[in-house]
C-alpha cells in the first residue's frame, strides 16, 4: 500500500509531506531521503500537502507547454505568500500563521519544471530554516578533514561537476546545489542539503564512475544521488574556509586568482536565497543574513577559478593545496 505521509527533519526542522499528487510527493520524498525520520510529527513542524489542480470546466486537458515559469508574488495577507507558475501550472501557498504550504500543480509530468523541488520545496521552506538560524546559499560544497570548500556561482559554473571531481578524490560531500549556513555559540557552520545531483550527459562521461547512470537512461540529464555512487560520502556538516568562484571557458590554462573579502562579499548579494523581508515579522532575518555574508568572507580565504574541460580532474588536489596552504 502507498504511503499517504512521510517526516522529514531538516537539520531540526520536522516536515511532514502530505501526497495527493503522486508524482509530486515521490520527487519530494526522492530530494529528501537522506532526511527521512520515523519520528512522530511534531507541534511545531511544517506540514507540505501535495494536490492536483482541478480539470478545467468544459474544456480539455491543460495544454503541454515548454517547460519556464514566470514568477509573481502578491502578499494576500501578512500571513501568506503566493507563488503562481504560470507556464508549469504550479501554485504555491505558503501560509506563514498555519506552518503550512499547499502545492496544487497539474499531473502532466512534461509541464513540470526542472527542479520543481526548488519552487515546491526548498523556496517556500526558506522562512522557517531562517528562523532556526539555516541560510540557504547557492553553492556547491565539498570538504576534508571537517575543513569546506563552497563552490559558489549560477547555473552552468561548473558547482556539480567540481563537486563530483572533488568527491570521487575522496573529499566528503554536503551539497552541489544549497547547502545550508549557521553561525551558532560562535561556531560559523555548513550544513548538508543533499539533494540528487543533475548532470549533463556530455558532462558526466568525464566520470567513469557514471558509466551506469549514463548506460540506464535516455536523458540528456542525469539525476542520481551521489552517495549511491560514492559510498560513505556523505558528511553532516563542516566548517567553511575557501569560497571558490568558478568559471568555465573553453579555453586557456587554468588560473586561480585572489579575491579581496570585500569582493566576494558583493558577489554574495547575488545569491537566489538572500531575500530582503519588507514585512516587519520577517525582516530582521534578512539583517541575519547579511551579517553571516559578512562573517562568511572574514572567516574564509576567496578565489577566482577559471578553468576548462581538461582542467576537471586535477581540481581536487588546487583544492588540498588550497586548504594546506
Amino acid at each position: 500500500m502507498a504511503k499517504t505521509s512521510l517526516q522529514f527533519d531538516i537539520h531540526g526542522l520536522p516536515l511532514k509531506v502530505v501526497a495527493g499528487h503522486p508524482l509530486l510527493f515521490r520527487m519530494i520524498a526522492e530530494e529528501l531521503r537522506a532526511f527521512q525520520t520515523k519520528k512522530k510529527p511534531a507541534r511545531n513542524g511544517i506540514q507540505l500537502i501535495c494536490s492536483t489542480l482541478p480539470p478545467r470546466a468544459g474544456e480539455g486537458p491543460y495544454p503541454a507547454r515548454f517547460m519556464e515559469y514566470r514568477e509573481v508574488l502578491p502578499f494576500t495577507s501578512p500571513d501568506a505568500l503566493v507563488n503562481h507558475y504560470v507556464r508549469s501550472l504550479v501554485t504555491v501557498t505558503t501560509l506563514l500563521k498555519n506552518r503550512r504550504i499547499q502545492i496544487a500543480a497539474n499531473p502532466e509530468p512534461s509541464l513540470f519544471p526542472d527542479p520543481a523541488y526548488h519552487l515546491c520545496l526548498t523556496q517556500p521552506l526558506n522562512p522557517w530554516l531562517k528562523e532556526r538560524g539555516l541560510f540557504f546559499l547557492h553553492a556547491g560544497c565539498v570538504a576534508e578533514k571537517g575543513q569546506g570548500i563552497l563552490i559558489i556561482g549560477h547555473s552552468q559554473a561548473g558547482k556539480s561537476t567540481l563537486s563530483l571531481s572533488s568527491v570521487r578524490s575522496g573529499f566528503k560531500f554536503l551539497s552541489d546545489e544549497q547547502p545550508l549556513l549557521s553561525f551558532k555559540n560562535g561556531r560559523l557552520r555548513v550544513h548538508a542539503f543533499p539533494r540528487r545531483v543533475r548532470l549533463d550527459r556530455s558532462v558526466a562521461k568525464i566520470f567513469p564512475e557514471l558509466r551506469p547512470v549514463l548506460d540506464s537512461s535516455a536523458s540528456e540529464r542525469l539525476v542520481f544521488r551521489a552517495q549511491d555512487i560514492w559510498k560513505d560520502c556523505l558528511v553532516s556538516s563542516c566548517t567553511p574556509k575557501l569560497l571558490i568562484f568558478p568559471r568555465f571557458k573553453t579555453r586557456g590554462r587554468l588560473r586561480l586568482r585572489p579575491i579581496h573579502p570585500s569582493l566576494a562579499f558583493a558577489k554574495l548579494f547575488d545569491d537566489d536565497h538572500f531575500v530582503w523581508y519588507k514585512n516587519g515579522r520577517w525582516n530582521h532575518l534578512s539583517h541575519r543574513h547579511l551579517a553571516l555574508f559578512e562573517l562568511l568572507t572574514k572567516k574564509t580565504t576567496a578565489f577566482r577559478l577559471e578553468y576548462g574541460t581538461n582542467d576537471i580532474l586535477q581540481i581536487p588536489s588546487v583544492f588540498r593545496q588550497l586548504l594546506h596552504g
